[in-house]
C-alpha cells in the first residue's frame, strides 16, 4: 500500500517537529552541562598562575598530570576551586534530571493520546465495516 502525498507531508512536517523539539532539548541539556564563566572565573582565582593551564585542561577533559593532581591534593584553595565546579556541575546535573523526566512525561502523554486516537480510529473503522457487511 503507498502513502499518499498528503499522508508523507504529515509524516514529513511530524518528523521535522520532533526534531526541532529535540534539538531544543539537547540545547538545554548543553546549557547545563557548561559552567558560567562567572563561576569558572571565580575558581580560577584560587589556582595559583602557573596551573591555570592544568586547570582549563582539568575542567575541560578532566585530565591532569601528576605534579597537577598532587597539587590539587595538598592545596587547599585548589580543592575549594574544584568544589565550585563540582558543585555547578552537580546543580547542571539535576537540572538535566529535572528535562529528562518532563520529556518522559510528555513522552509518556503523546503515546497515551495516540493509543486513544488509535484505538477510537479502529473501532469507528470496525463499526463501519460491520454496518455495511
Amino acid at each position: 500500500m503507498e502513502l499518499s502525498d498528503k499522508a508523507k507531508e504529515e509524516a514529513r512536517e511530524k518528523l521535522s517537529s520532533s526534531l526541532d523539539e529535540l534539538i531544543t532539548v539537547l540545547s538545554e541539556v548543553k546549557s547545563h552541562l557548561e559552567i558560567p564563566k562567572q563561576v569558572y572565573d571565580d575558581a580560577i582565582k584560587l589556582i595559583e598562575p602557573k596551573y591555570h593551564a592544568d586547570f582549563a585542561k582539568f575542567v575541560e577533559n578532566g585530565e591532569a598530570n601528576k605534579e597537577f593532581l598532587e597539587y590539587l591534593d595538598s592545596n587547599e584553595n585548589a580543592q575549594k576551586a574544584v568544589d565550585i565546579l563540582f558543585e555547578t556541575t552537580a546543580i547542571g546535573l539535576e537540572e538535566i534530571g529535572k528535562i529528562v523526566q518532563k520529556e518522559r512525561e510528555e513522552i509518556h502523554k503523546k503515546r497515551m493520546e495516540n493509543d486513544f486516537f488509535y484505538r477510537y480510529y479502529n473501532n469507528v473503522a470496525e463499526y463501519f465495516k460491520k454496518l455495511f457487511k
